[in-house]
């Protein structure tokens, strides 16, 4: 919702600059242009912000795994959500959140009906720290790969049995520790 917020604001100003600076100000044939360049200047704003996104994306990949949770990594990613849900149309909902202590670490676990169940969940889940269990093959997908990798996420090599071990008992030590709530968000293939 940030992100929205600053979109608007940004694009209020630079409506305002265009609208004086222009000259359209001294005739009021040229109202109907200040909606029109809202609209523009909003969504050129969000494609600037997506082309960030994707070359950020692309130089982590490069990088090195960070384990543990990053807050920079995980406003991007719950920010860019909200705005992919505003985009699309779609409407989350989430009960009984006011009653989870936010100070305490969770396991948290969903059923996933499709891949678009993520974007839902990181936008509800905004501001809290959390570690995401992820199938290592998701490190591998253009631009969000290194997304992945910033955030913190526990990758999981869903045939190697010793693998998910040590995965699931680093997640454990996270979960003791009280350092973040731990999410599964890999797909697991039948």
């Amino acid at each position: 919702m940030t992100l929205v917020v600053i979109f608007g604001i940004l694009s209020a100003i630079a409506t305002s600059l265009t609208y004086y600076f222009g000259g359209f100000y001294t005739d009021i044939i040229w109202v109907w242009l200040v909606p029109v360049l809202l609209f523009v200047f909003f969504w050129a704003g969000f494609i600037i912000y997506a082309i960030g996104i994707i070359l950020l994306g692309l130089k982590y990949q490069r990088s090195p795994r960070r384990y543990g949770p990053n807050r920079f990594g995980m406003w991007f990613l719950s920010q860019t959500c909200f705005m992919l849900l505003l985009i699309t149309r779609c409407r989350t909902h989430a009960s009984g959140l006011g009653k989870v202590d936010k100070n305490r670490s969770y396991m948290i676990v969903s059923n996933h009906l499709s891949a678009f169940d993520h974007i839902g969940f990181f936008s509800i889940f905004h501001g809290w720290d959390l570690i995401a269990v992820s199938k290592q093959e998701n490190e591998d997908m253009f631009a969000f790969g290194g997304w992945i990798k910033r955030t913190g996420c526990l990758p999981i090599n869903q045939s190697d049995m010793v693998s998910g071990k040590e995965v699931i008992d680093r997640a454990g030590t996270i979960l003791k520790d009280n350092i973040a709530s731990v999410t599964d968000t890999s797909e697991y293939s039948a």
